[in-house]
C-alpha cells in the first residue's frame, strides 16, 4: 500500500496512520485493530531492566535482536544509594556490556532520548509509562512492562492495539505564571485518572503555536497519569526548527485527517487557566492554586522526567531568586 495514500487520508487519526504505515498493513487500520510493529528504539532503565533481564534469561535467548536499537539507562538511583542498589546496577551494567547495548549512566532517560534520538514518525517503546513524552515531537512513544521489553529484545517486535483517540483543543494565551504543566494537570482533573486509559490524545488549537518542544513534551510525558497510550503533537515549524537544532531528520511527518473520528473532543480555554496543584492522593485530584493557598509545603523536587528540562530549572530559579526561608 502506497504511503502517501495513508498520509493523505482525511478520515484517519494520527494513531491509525502511524500504526498502519509502520506495521506495513495491506489496508488502513482502525481503532480496535491489533497488529505487530517493529520499534526504532527500545529502552529501559534500572527500574525496569532487571526484571526484563531475568525474563530474557528464562526464555533462553542469548542475543539481543538489535543492540544498536537497544538503550539501557541507569537513572532512577544514581549514584547507588546502598549495596542492594549497587548490585542491581552491576547486573544491568554487565548485561548491557555483554550484549553491546547502548548504555548510559546518570542521565534522565526520557530527556536523553529526546535530546539524542527521537524524531517525528519514530516508534519508541520504553520500559517506563512516561514514554508517552515522545509524542511531543510527533513520534509514537509508549510504555510497556518489563516482560514486554524482554520479548522485544528477543524478537524486535511488539503487538499493539490501535487506540481510540481523544482530541484536545487548546485555545487562548496562557497567563503569566501558568505553564504547560498546568494544562495537562487541568486536563487530567477534567477527564479523571482513567479518562485516557489505552487511548491516544491529539493536542491541537491556537495555544500550541506558543508551546515549545519542552512544553509539549511535558504535556505528553504527564499524559500517562490519566492512562493514555499515546499523546501526540503534530509536527510543525517548531518541531522542524528543533530537529534542525539537534541535526536530525524525521522518519515521516504525520498529520491527522480533518474528518477523523474521535472518541471525544475536549475544549480547554487556556486564557482562563490558573496555576494548578495536584493534592493527595490521586492524580486527578487537581485544584486551582487559589483553592489551596496557605497549605504548607514540606518538600519540593525538581529534576524528574517530566520537569528536569533546562526550562523547568530556569523557571524555578527565577521564582526562588533572593528568597530564603
Amino acid at each position: 500500500m502506497d504511503n502517501n495514500t495513508i498520509l493523505n487520508n482525511d478520515d484517519m487519526t494520527f494513531s491509525e496512520k502511524i500504526i498502519t504505515l509502520r506495521s506495513q498493513a495491506n489496508s488502513p487500520l482502525r481503532a480496535g485493530d491489533i497488529t505487530v510493529i517493529e520499534p526504532d528504539l527500545v529502552f529501559s532503565h534500572d527500574g525496569s531492566s532487571p526484571a526484563a533481564i531475568i525474563a530474557l534469561e528464562k526464555m533462553g535467548i542469548e542475543k539481543l535482536w538489535n543492540p544498536r536499537k537497544t538503550l539501557i539507562v541507569i537513572d532512577h538511583t544514581y549514584p547507588a544509594a546502598d549495596e542492594k542498589v549497587a548490585g542491581i546496577q552491576a547486573l544491568v551494567r554487565n548485561f548491557a556490556f555483554k550484549h553491546g547495548a547502548i548504555f548510559i549512566e546518570g542521565s534522565i532517560t526520557h530527556q536523553h532520548v529526546l535530546e539524542e534520538y527521537v524524531v517525528p514518525g519514530m516508534i519508541v517503546v520504553g520500559g517506563d509509562s512516561h514514554t508517552t513524552q515522545h509524542g511531543g515531537v510527533g513520534a509514537f512513544g509508549t510504555g510497556v512492562g518489563s516482560t514486554e521489553i524482554a520479548s522485544i529484545w528477543a524478537s524486535g517486535k511488539t503487538w499493539v492495539r490501535v487506540p481510540e483517540t481523544i482530541k484536545v483543543n487548546l485555545n487562548g494565551k496562557l497567563k503569566k505564571g501558568v505553564f504547560a504543566r498546568d494544562i495537562i494537570m487541568n486536563f487530567i482533573g477534567l477527564v479523571g485518572e482513567d479518562g485516557g486509559a489505552y487511548r491516544a490524545l491529539e493536542w491541537t488549537g491556537s495555544t500550541i503555536q506558543n508551546l515549545n518542544i519542552e512544553d509539549r513534551c511535558c504535556i505528553s510525558n504527564s499524559s500517562m497519569e490519566c492512562g493514555s497510550k499515546l499523546s501526540i503533537f503534530e509536527s510543525d515549524e517548531i518541531t522542524r526548527s528543533y530537529m534542525k537544532e539537534v541535526n536530525r531528520k524525521p522518519i515521516m511527518e504525520i498529520s491527522p485527517g480533518s474528518d477523523a473520528t474521535y472518541l471525544d473532543d475536549v475544549e480547554i480555554d487556556c486564557e482562563e487557566l490558573e496555576p494548578q496543584v495536584t493534592i493527595p492522593h490521586n492524580a486527578d485530584n487537581v485544584k486551582e492554586i487559589s483553592n489551596v493557598l496557605g497549605i504548607p509545603v514540606d518538600q519540593a523536587f525538581i529534576g524528574s522526567a517530566a520537569n528536569g528540562k533546562i526550562g523547568d530549572l530556569e523557571i524555578a530559579a527565577r521564582i526562588l531568586k533572593n528568597k530564603k526561608r
